[in-house]
Parts: structure tokens; C-alpha cells; sequence
């Protein structure tokens, strides 16, 4: 048998596995030695797991992942990711759909400090829902708001899946964190401003609540003020090029642990829900990343990456015409793949064929980065609606997935704009000095 079609296969048989329950480091890593003893043997395939840990696993950039994590947790465990939501609600309220904004903007700043999606849901979910349906807002739009908006999360840097992207594509972290930038808040302004609009012509969607006061607005950053500070440090320290993404990281987490304990919001019970989540949140994510180097390294030995890039070649059309098709493909997987499968099963045979047609790798990676925003609103498998559903259980699922309707069209007009204009995401890294 070929080892092209072995190959194709392997990868066949991972997604089937996936889509039957099994969790995608198990599955990849499967299969990855599985094909290395089918093309190899035995003695290569175990040869190949047992020098990985070592070779991949533990180098310094990894370290990143869980200084990452760490910041987000004491955030949350701190209640600084409360007050970032008043804070919000305090300042844009009073405006068409006020709450919704709110919704937006909270969730953008909770995304500069924490890259989980499912965090800024649930946060979310808990402290606005209630609200909005408190003053009448559209149990549809409510929920669809806060599910869609947690995406700004794996967008706004510090982005836990642009640092995958960057391990598995090899490419530098911190450019791909500075690039984050302006398609994050191109994000945040589109959902603002559809949603102002929609609410000012339907205001029984979303109403506007009462105008805060201008010293309950300035009060209401008094508690928040380290967040910006911390995130600027960081994002300043990366753009200069002062330090890494994994300095940057433990500043970040060291930064706003000080700033808690400073306001006594540190307990002994958060320091340790802190640490140990963050230690099992990491082990989860390193056996994740065996597993997909596992399988990288099966394909790259079967061939099937370069067959395909070749294939690809022949085609007599624009490159712009590929990347149409690749967007297609990204948002048919979306609907029945997790974002983190869907990144695992492309991007050993999709980025290097995106680097033949000459694209620009972070600006790539950017994309990639959104259309898993879009695969984590879009039914049947959209994760943010399952965190919201979780924390609001009698909104139903289906209500939440119609709310989500209008934000996933939203993220494809953003999309386009990025693909028109690559600029937007390409600007800053231009003129980053790499430490």
C-alpha cells in the first residue's frame, strides 16, 4: 500500500475516532504511532514517543501555556473578572442595547487577560443574563450575545490558541499575539455597533438601562486599573521586543497576583483552586500537544502533505481561490469538530501548502483563529452555546443556537474584511523588535 494512502488513512480514522467521543490527544496519539509502526516498526514508533516528551515537550516556550493559565485563574478567583462586567455595564449601558455592550466590552477586557473562551462564557452568562432578562431583554439575544462575545477571548491577546498555533506551525508567538490586536478590536467595534443598531430599531431586543453616574463610572475602574497596566507591560514588553511571550506570560500572571494580595483577595482556598487547576489544565494541554506531534510526525513520514501540496499545484487558479476553499472547509469542520481538532487535523497538511501559495503566516494564523470563533457558535457542535446552556439551563439550547444566527454572519463579514485587507493584521507585527 502506498504510504500516501496510509496517510490519508490515519487521518480518516482520527477524525472518525474523534467524532465518536474519543479525546483528541488520545486519538492522534493513537494513530500517530500506530502509522509509524505500519510505515516503520515497532521499535521506531516507540522509539519515536519516548524521545518526544523530551525533544518537543520540554523546551522553554511551552512554558508559556501555563503562565497564561495561571493569570487567568487568579483574575477569576481574585473577582477581578466581576468587576471588569460592572465596569462595563456602568459605562456603556445606558446606551441601544445596553447590557449587550456591556456584554462586548467585559468580555474584551477579560480576553486581555485570560485566552479561554469558556471562562468569559460562563462569566459572562453568570453575572448579565440575569440582568438583561431582569429588564426585559430577548432571551435569545441575551444568550447570544454572551456566547459569541466569549469568543473575543481566543482572539485578543493572550490567546491559548494562538499559542498553539504558533507550536505547531512554528511560528513566533509574540508576533502572532501583537497581530491579535486590531482584529480583536475590529471585532469588538463590528459587534457593537451592529448590535447599538439593531437595538435603537427593535429596542424591546435589548432596552437601555439607567445613565451611571459619571463618579460611579470612574469608581467603578478603580478596582480594575492593574488590569490595563499589566496587559499594557506585557503587550509593550513583546511589541519592543524586552522580552518573550513566556516572560511576558509570567509577568502577567506575577503582576496581577501582587495587585490581589495587595487587596486582600488572596486566600489560601484561591491560591490553591489556582495552582492545582492550573497544573491540570497544563498536564492536559502537554498530552494534547504529544499527541499532535505525534501525528505530525506520522504524516510528514507518510508523504501525504507533500501529495497534497502537489495536487493543489496543478490547480490553474488564483491562490485566493484555494484560500476560499480552505475557509469553506474550516467552517463545515466548525460545525461538527472542536476548534482544537479542527486546528490538530489541518494544519500539519493545510499551512504548508498556505506558505507555497505565498500567504503570510501570522495573517493566517489569524484567520484560522476566527473561523474556530465561528466553529465554537455554529451548530450543531458549538461549545460557547453548551457553556451558557450549562450556567443557564432553562434558556433552551435551540434558543441559544438562533441567538448565535446573527454573530456567526457577523464573524464571516469580519473574516472578509481581514481577507481584503491583510494589512489589519499584518501592521504591527511589521514593526516588532524580536528579543
Amino acid at each position: 500500500m502506498p504510504v500516501e494512502i496510509v496517510g490519508l488513512l490515519g487521518v480518516t480514522l482520527a477524525v472518525i475516532l474523534m467524532l465518536s467521543g474519543m479525546r483528541i490527544a488520545y486519538a492522534t496519539f493513537l494513530i500517530g504511532i500506530l502509522g509509524f509502526v505500519m510505515l516503520r516498526s515497532w521499535d521506531a514508533a516507540t522509539a519515536m514517543a519516548g524521545i518526544l516528551p523530551y525533544t518537543q515537550i520540554s523546551v522553554w516556550t511551552y512554558f508559556v501555556i501555563p503562565m497564561f493559565i495561571l493569570m487567568g485563574f487568579f483574575l477569576s478567583e481574585a473577582g477581578l473578572a466581576d468587576e471588569m462586567f460592572i465596569a462595563a455595564q456602568r459605562w456603556v449601558g445606558h446606551f441601544p442595547g445596553g447590557l449587550a455592550l456591556a456584554c462586548v466590552v467585559g468580555n474584551a477586557a477579560f480576553a486581555a487577560c485570560t485566552g479561554s473562551s469558556a471562562a468569559a462564557c460562563a462569566v459572562g452568562a453568570k453575572l448579565l443574563i440575569p440582568q438583561m432578562r431582569r429588564v426585559g431583554y430577548n432571551d435569545r439575544l441575551a444568550a447570544g450575545v454572551v456566547a459569541a462575545a466569549g469568543n473575543l477571548a481566543i482572539l485578543i491577546p493572550p490567546s491559548f490558541m494562538m499559542v498553539i498555533y504558533g507550536i505547531i506551525t512554528e511560528q513566533s508567538i509574540g508576533a502572532l499575539l501583537i497581530g491579535g490586536i486590531l482584529p480583536g478590536i475590529l471585532s469588538a467595534a463590528v459587534y457593537c455597533v451592529a448590535l447599538a443598531a439593531w437595538c435603537k430599531v427593535n429596542p424591546t431586543l435589548g432596552p437601555a438601562i439607567p445613565k451611571a453616574l459619571w463618579r460611579e463610572r470612574f469608581s467603578s475602574l478603580s478596582g480594575i486599573w492593574i488590569v490595563f497596566i499589566v496587559i499594557t507591560i506585557m503587550l509593550g514588553g513583546l511589541y519592543l521586543g524586552v522580552f518573550s511571550a513566556t516572560e511576558a506570560g509570567a509577568i502577567g500572571a506575577f503582576g496581577v497576583f501582587v495587585y490581589s494580595l495587595l487587596r486582600r483577595r488572596v486566600t489560601w482556598k484561591m491560591l490553591k483552586t489556582s495552582l492545582r487547576e492550573t497544573a491540570n489544565l497544563t498536564a492536559m494541554v502537554m498530552v494534547l500537544m504529544l499527541g499532535i506531534l505525534t501525528l505530525s510526525n506520522f504524516m510528514s513520514l507518510s508523504g501525504v502533505t507533500r501529495t497534497v501540496i502537489e495536487f493543489i499545484g496543478q490547480w490553474a487558479v488564483n491562490r485566493w481561490v484555494v484560500m476560499f476553499l480552505i475557509i469553506v472547509l474550516y467552517f463545515i469542520m466548525g460545525m461538527f469538530v472542536g476548534s482544537m481538532a479542527m486546528m490538530v487535523l489541518t494544519l500539519p497538511w493545510v499551512f504548508p501548502m498556505v506558505m507555497e501559495l505565498g500567504f503570510n503566516p501570522i495573517w493566517f494564523g489569524i484567520i484560522v483563529i476566527k473561523m474556530a470563533e465561528v466553529g465554537a457558535i455554529t451548530p450543531p457542535i458549538a461549545f460557547n452555546a453548551f457553556v451558557v446552556n450549562s450556567v443557564v439551563p432553562d434558556i433552551p439550547l435551540q434558543e441559544i443556537y438562533k441567538g448565535c444566527g446573527i454573530f456567526v454572519a457577523m464573524e464571516m463579514f469580519i473574516v472578509a474584511i481581514l481577507m481584503a485587507f491583510p494589512a489589519i493584521v499584518t501592521f504591527l507585527p511589521s514593526f516588532m523588535k524580536m528579543g
